[in-house]
């Protein structure tokens, strides 16, 4: 029985298999993340800070959260060794542009599914 969705297709993991459970067990959740998350450097293709190109990897930090791992601009662990990053202007050309790129093709949990990515703003 499946109650959430039809059941697993070909070749996918049927988690209602014990022998499949039995395989997993051991498993680290934080691993797997790691191996299977969009790689930094697949997924920043540029950032932009007050109109300049600037190395992404240095402005943005990878934070764990139950639902993967998410990049925090000004973290507080940035703000300690660096400061906190400020504009001094309005307008696109003065804050942070990210180009992200989403690679929906590596995507295969769900056919309901689709790729994206969640930005917060917060003061």
């Amino acid at each position: 029985m499946y109650p959430i969705g039809p059941p697993p297709a070909p070749g996918m993991l049927d988690l209602s298999d014990p022998a499949v459970l039995e395989q997993l067990k051991g498993v680290v959740m934080y691993k797997f993340y790691q191996k299977a998350m969009h790689q930094f450097k697949s997924m920043f293709g540029a950032c932009y800070l007050m109109n300049g190109l600037v190395n992404c990897s240095e402005y943005f930090t990878p934070v764990k959260q139950p639902m993967g791992i998410c990049y925090t601009f000004n973290s507080g662990e940035y703000i300690k060794q660096h400061g906190r990053v400020q504009m001094h202007r309005t307008g696109p050309p003065f804050g942070l542009r990210v180009v992200l790129t989403v690679e929906q093709d590596e995507y295969f949990a769900s056919f309901f599914a689709s790729a994206g990515f969640q930005v917060k703003c917060k003061e």
